[in-house]
């Protein structure tokens, strides 16, 4: 653990000095990128807290006090609803985003996130319940991360904007290759 913290910490200072950072850690510290790049860890999380724990209530044998006795198929069933209103969400939430700005359609997912697992507090007894909870989630992460990308690129300066698929081509010239022989 220390020894990740050491190099972590001189990978920082060594990239902070760099005339081309891999990462510009000066731009990453800017407010607006760091919290929506926390905001995105935070969703993240919720959304993968929603896709194992769900299945994990849904597989559970009855006798367990808290699993509902489903199978597979019918766990993955259940969560397909909130895949769906992500997809479905996501050109709602960039309309809102464009009304509205960014920051507030962030906002509304993460709200919507945590009314999700609200809900679930008192309501995990029945499949519809993990379908619901599943289905708010999935809402609130269309939302959520279809308003990151506009956060972030209204706070770095036009010049030290790229496409996100340009960074595997920069990595490419950055890290030094090895070859196997």
């Amino acid at each position: 653990m220390i020894g990740g913290v050491v190099v972590l910490l001189l990978w920082g200072w060594f990239e902070v000095r760099s005339a081309s950072p891999l990462v510009d850690l000066r731009i990453a510290a800017r407010r607006t990128v760091l919290f929506t790049n926390l905001a995105s860890i935070t969703v993240g999380f919720a959304f993968f807290g929603s896709t194992v724990v769900l299945p994990g209530i849904l597989e559970a044998p009855v006798g367990t006090g808290v699993g509902l006795g489903q199978n597979m198929l019918i766990a993955s069933l259940c969560l397909m609803p909130s895949g769906l209103i992500m997809w479905a969400m996501s050109p709602v939430a960039a309309r809102l985003t464009a009304a509205k700005g960014a920051r507030l359609s962030l906002l509304i997912g993460i709200a919507i996130i945590a009314v999700g697992y609200a809900i679930a507090i008192g309501l995990m007894t029945e499949v519809w319940h993990t379908v619901l909870t599943a289905t708010a989630v999935g809402f609130g992460v269309g939302f959520a991360y279809a308003a990151m990308p506009t956060l972030i690129m209204g706070a770095v300066p036009p010049a030290r904007r790229r496409p996100p698929t340009d960074s595997t081509p920069s990595c490419g010239r950055s890290v030094p290759r090895s070859r196997v022989r």
